[in-house]
């Protein structure tokens, strides 16, 4: 099932109803999305992600007065299958059909899908990483929110594949360090914790906040400043962040090998954040 509007539609007839010829999804990518974990029927970060979602539409432009957490939430819950059931939901919404690149409607159409999971917690993963050097990304207001527009994250992420690596480091407009093509990144250095800084052009991920409130937490000094290649091959460890897979630990990049002492101390404080 999808959910569509508040009106839960079967997958096999869902692509007729969902993209017509005049989805501004489709033509335009005017719209943008939220992909959000359920762990054992429990979206604990859920509220993260609303926010942001909701910043997204003043940005953009998008009408949603209407869509409060309760709604957000109760409509996320109408595709859960079961009372314990782990999923990854994507929350799309976008503007209405009419009009050409100037629109007809600032009123917004969601979409809700989710996808079975097999775990409840985050699992341990461990990467090689690269340079991706087909594209960079601009540093500017739509930076930090998911829009609907993710080409640069594709033809980065095909760069990967095409050398073996697990993901990719995509700069910026600047030649600086912004995320992966998948995820916030982290370097450890002398046991501080930095990060690009929001204005690195970097999404603003619901996990990379969770991560910058538990180093508060701990006592683990913390920067939001620029971050250089030559930072990340002087680093004592990297990692990246995302919604779904929580801390991916980067074991190599550009033959430097990196230690995980802080990385697994972090990654063990999410998952028991993640079950309170």
């Amino acid at each position: 099932m999808i959910n569509l509007n508040g009106e839960l539609i079967e997958m096999s007839r869902n692509f007729g109803i969902t993209f017509t010829t005049d989805n501004r999804a489709f033509n335009y990518g005017d719209g943008l999305f939220e992909t959000i974990r359920m762990f054992d029927g429990k979206m604990p970060f859920l509220n993260h992600h609303f926010q942001r979602f909701k910043r997204g539409c003043t940005i953009l432009q998008l009408h949603s007065s209407t869509i409060t957490y309760e709604f957000f939430e109760a409509e996320i819950k109408k595709l859960q299958p079961s009372p314990h059931a782990n999923l990854r939901i994507k929350w799309l919404a976008y503007r209405k059909a009419g009009g050409l690149y100037t629109p007809q409607s600032d009123d917004l159409d969601f979409l809700i899908t989710a996808t079975p999971l097999t775990d409840s917690q985050f699992n341990w993963k461990t990467l090689t990483v690269g340079v991706c050097k087909n594209v960079t990304l601009p540093c500017n207001l739509l930076s930090n929110i998911k829009t609907c527009n993710s080409l640069p994250y594709i033809l980065a992420a095909k760069y990967s594949a095409s050398n073996g690596w697990d993901d990719g480091i995509i700069l910026n407009q600047y030649g600086r360090v912004a995320e992966s093509t998948n995820a916030n990144i982290f370097i450890i250095k002398n046991n501080t914790l930095i990060t690009p800084s929001l204005d690195e052009g970097c999404l603003d991920g619901t996990t990379r906040k969770l991560i910058l409130l538990l180093t508060q937490q701990i006592g683990i000094p913390t920067y939001e400043t620029q971050l250089t290649l030559q930072d990340l091959l002087t680093a004592d460890e990297v990692f990246l962040t995302n919604a779904i897979e929580g801390i991916k630990w980067v074991k190599e990049f550009q033959n430097k090998h990196y230690d995980n002492t802080v990385t697994k101390i972090l990654f063990n404080h999410l998952n028991t954040l993640m079950n309170e």
